[in-house]
């Protein structure tokens, strides 16, 4: 299975939609759920924010090569486009938060609609890798060793990361005053946190993400030019969803009450001797045991933690001086936690001192700083330089204590925080200033004026906005007006605008030209929404404003916004106001943008219609609605897209584009199916090898041995062998001896050239010396040269040596002469005496060698011998 770098690699640089696809289909769930419930379970809100999230990875597709797992950058993503969209529900959710957060429950059965507005904040607070460990765990159900192949860490590694993350939880739902437990918070996420995606809606987002990329400027073309100049720089807001608890507690609670009903005979006695110490130790140690042979680990772990919470400091201490305790210590790191974040509750100097002394795990140290930072934040973040922690180990352990520090005392906190080197801490004051902001946005808004003009500056002021225009919309927006110029300014201002046009879109959308937001992202991000939300409570004012008030770009972004709101719940209306509208800008960038997606889902028939009827003269645009119509009728029913295809659409202009949809969208459940109809469509034309082909790649990835007697079961020339040179091609991504065994099928031309280069370059990336041996056995031609280009093209900048006698045995005399003074060059930066004697032989042996080629290699030759 590829990863996810992988797949979104594939997509960036090649353009593969299907790469794509299998990432919307590996995460559209966890996407779907998080959306679902951030909106308060407004289902189609929900599909809307799912589609704008996976939009959202298009554009930031060539950004997010270097993560192994797009599962947090989704999951983050997704709480930034649904609040950004939905601010008036999320301030309704605000609201339930805080009446929540005044209730103390004695109840252990909590409602999930009780507590799911209280646990934004509390993944928001986890770190990085703790909340990744979280959502593959419970949101995207992987076990404990998917968990930590993904992450790259052990199986028990991952486990004890997981069990810490759901603790932290745990610990902010305390705070809250919400009575629940770390073992039922990981079976209620287990059990709640991911819904299964609808029908049909990763087919749905797919189309959508392609065509509104397409609609955006964001084509393969910008893509691979993205590729090849952007670093990684992603900064985003983190999105929350947590479940309900749902399983009954009496049994734990009876169960936990007779611990501690024993725990607390055992600490009558405060004055025992030191044989009664000993004794009391022994049976604390006997009680662990016992509940660690409980099979549920996380009810274990639960039971464990509920127990020694119950501790005092002195059988604490005496646990961990007693020597028979190293196997509770050393080898249980799951009991040694929660002894240690007990002990640290109660003595965190004696903690720490042990832990620095005998402890080799960072995560105990950070768990402990983390422990004694929500009580005495300035004394953890001053002994902080005692640990000399390096790298991730010191940014963890710093987040933690500078978010509690702020939390409890900002003005001390920033002070604090200035005192330390910015180039250390600058990631750090995005969030804290949104923690000072939810307590004083006024001076939080003051002192980040402050910090540097940097992107980190822009993001800061940015969330302040966010959360100021929470609570107090006015205030935020005259002080967004009079920030200094910067993108900053412009981000903190269309957040603002953002949240006013909910509240109020018709006086909101009166006022735009005078919020003075420039031109670009965030003033067509604030004008969508306005508009989007202004048509939703009144879709003809709307299209009078935009029509009276909007020219140019702004009128085009602004009404193709309105359109696609009212497709939403009217779509053929929305149709027949675009009729209306003579701008060609509006006409084509609705229909680009998916809005017949939710006509077709109700009437397919009646919005292909629609799309048909549209004008001779655009014929551009009326293949792309009808492309459009076709793209969602085939990702929930492709069957009967394809019977109507074959029906009605045989000799229209955009029947291969069609018959190749259907293909892919019947390929995904049925393989064989699909290809056995794509064998029905009529002979002539490209559109019927296309959806074979398509099929036949489906069908490979499945059972490669049965697409390849597929292939060779087609007669047609050309077209038989393009199909065989395509299954070859994908096979070879899984089995490549296999499939290097199948190329002498192939007579020579140029689908024997690509299927042999495809096979070189996937057996070349999983076994290099074999894939190697293969291809020095190929017949010279112009198949072995793309196999050996393969190889150049995978060694020339480790091995120039190796790679330079391989560019020799090319057969074509062109590409041999370029590939040798190419490598020449390099083997020059690295070894000029041996580059310098292979450029000498080459000048003397080598024919079809250009002037300029010739020129080049002396230059090499004259560099090595000159003193």
């Amino acid at each position: 299975m590829y990863t996810d770098s992988e797949l979104l690699r594939q997509y960036v640089k090649d353009g593969s939609e299907a790469a794509f696809t299998e990432l919307i289909q590996r995460y559209a769930g966890l996407v779907y759920s998080a959306a679902l419930r951030t909106t308060g379970g407004k289902r189609h809100l929900a599909d809307e924010v799912t589609q704008d999230v996976f939009t959202l990875l298009v554009r930031k597709a060539p950004a997010l090569l270097e993560y192994e797992t797009l599962a947090g950058w989704l999951y983050r993503s997704t709480r930034y486009v649904a609040l950004r969209a939905l601010h008036k529900i999320r301030k309704q959710e605000i609201r339930e938060q805080e009446a929540i957060a005044m209730q103390t429950h004695s109840a252990p059965d909590i409602q999930w609609e009780q507590l799911r507005p209280l646990l934004d904040e509390a993944m928001e607070r986890l770190d990085e890798p703790d909340r990744q460990a979280v959502l593959l765990r419970y949101f995207q159900g992987w076990s404990h060793r998917e968990v930590g192949t993904a992450l790259g860490l052990s199986e028990n590694t991952a486990r004890a990361r997981t069990d810490r993350a759901v603790e932290k939880l745990h610990r902010y739902f305390a705070r809250s005053g919400v009575v629940t437990t770390g073992a039922l918070l990981a079976q209620a996420l287990s059990a709640n946190a991911a819904q299964a995606a609808p029908v049909g809606l990763v087919g749905k987002v797919a189309t959508a993400s392609f065509v509104q990329a397409k609609g955006l400027g964001f084509g393969h073309s910008l893509l691979k030019a993205f590729y090849m100049t952007t670093k990684t720089k992603i900064i985003t807001v983190a999105v929350v969803i947590v479940a309900a608890m749902a399983v009954p507690l009496v049994q734990q609670h009876q169960t936990i009450a007779q611990l501690n009903n024993q725990l607390a005979r055992v600490q009558k006695t405060k004055a025992a001797s030191a044989s009664d110490l000993d004794d009391q130790v022994a049976k604390v140690k006997a009680t662990i045991a016992k509940l660690r042979k409980i099979r549920d680990h996380e009810v274990s772990y639960e039971k464990i933690r509920n127990y020694i919470a119950g501790l005092d400091v002195g059988i604490i201490q005496a646990l961990i001086n007693d020597p028979t305790s190293t196997s509770l210590l050393k080898e249980n790191t799951n009991a040694r936690s929660a002894l240690v974040a007990r002990w640290a509750e109660l003595d965190h100097t004696a903690a720490l001192a042990w832990a620095i002394k005998y402890d080799n795990d960072k995560s105990t140290l950070i768990d402990i700083y983390d422990a004694w930072s929500e009580s005495d934040p300035a004394g953890a973040l001053a002994a902080l330089p005692e640990l000399q922690l390096k790298g991730d180990d010191y940014s963890n352990t710093l987040r933690f204590i500078i978010g509690n520090y702020f939390e409890k005392d900002p003005a001390a906190a920033y002070a604090a925080l200035r005192n330390l080197p910015y180039n250390q801490t600058y990631e750090l004051y995005p969030r804290a200033f949104e923690i000072w902001a939810w307590q004083d946005p006024v001076a939080a808004a003051t002192a980040a004026l402050n910090l540097p003009s940097s992107s980190i500056r822009d993001s800061t002021l940015d969330r302040i906005a966010y959360t100021w225009s929470l609570t107090d919309s006015a205030a935020a927006l005259a002080w967004a007006k009079n920030l200094p110029p910067s993108a900053g300014k412009n981000d903190a201002l269309a957040m603002v605008v953002i949240d006013l046009g909910h509240a109020d879109p018709v006086a909101t959308a009166a006022a735009f030209a005078s919020y003075n937001i420039p031109p670009g992202y965030v003033h067509n991000d604030a004008l969508n929404s306005i508009a989007s939300s202004y048509a939703e409570i009144d879709p003809a004012g709307a299209l009078q404003w935009a029509d009276k008030n909007l020219t140019g770009g702004d009128y085009q972004t602004a009404t193709v916004s309105i359109l696609l709101a009212i497709s939403k719940t009217d779509p053929a209306a929305a149709a027949a106001d675009l009729a209306k509208i003579s701008d060609s800008g509006v006409f084509n960038a609705a229909l680009e943008n998916f809005m017949l997606q939710n006509w077709t889902q109700q009437d397919p028939q009646a919005a292909l219609a629609w799309a048909q009827a549209l004008p001779a003269d655009n014929l551009s645009a009326r293949n792309a609605a009808i492309a459009q119509v076709f793209s969602s009728w085939t990702a929930t029913d492709p069957a009967a897209a394809g019977n109507y295809i074959l029906q009605n659409f045989t000799t229209d202009p955009a029947y291969n584009t069609l018959a190749t949809q259907v293909a892919a969208s019947l390929a995904k459940a049925d393989p064989e199916g699909a290809f056995k109809w794509a064998l029905s469509l009529p002979t002539g034309g490209g559109a019927r090898i296309n959806a074979i082909t398509t099929a036949l790649g489906a069908l490979t990835d499945v059972d490669p041995q049965a697409a390849w007697q597929d292939a060779q079961k087609l007669t047609g020339g050309s077209n038989a062998a393009r199909a065989e040179a395509s299954v070859i091609s994908s096979w070879a991504n899984q089995q490549p001896a296999q499939a290097a065994a199948a190329l002498p099928s192939l007579s020579e031309g140029t689908y024997l050239d690509t299927a042999t280069a495809n096979v070189a370059k996937s057996w070349l990336s999983q076994d290099p010396n074999a894939a190697s041996q293969w291809i020095n056995t190929l017949a010279p031609g112009s198949a072995r040269d793309g196999a050996v280009s393969q190889i150049i093209s995978t060694v020339g900048s480790s091995d120039p040596a190796g790679a330079f006698n391989w560019a020799l045995s090319l057969g074509n005399e062109t590409t041999r002469a370029t590939q040798v003074v190419k490598l020449a060059t390099q083997w020059s930066k690295q070894n000029p005496a041996a580059a310098a004697t292979a450029a000498q032989n080459a000048l003397g042996n080598l024919s079809g060698l250009t002037t300029d080629q010739q020129t080049a290699l002396q230059k090499i030759v004259t560099k090595a011998t000159t003193p």
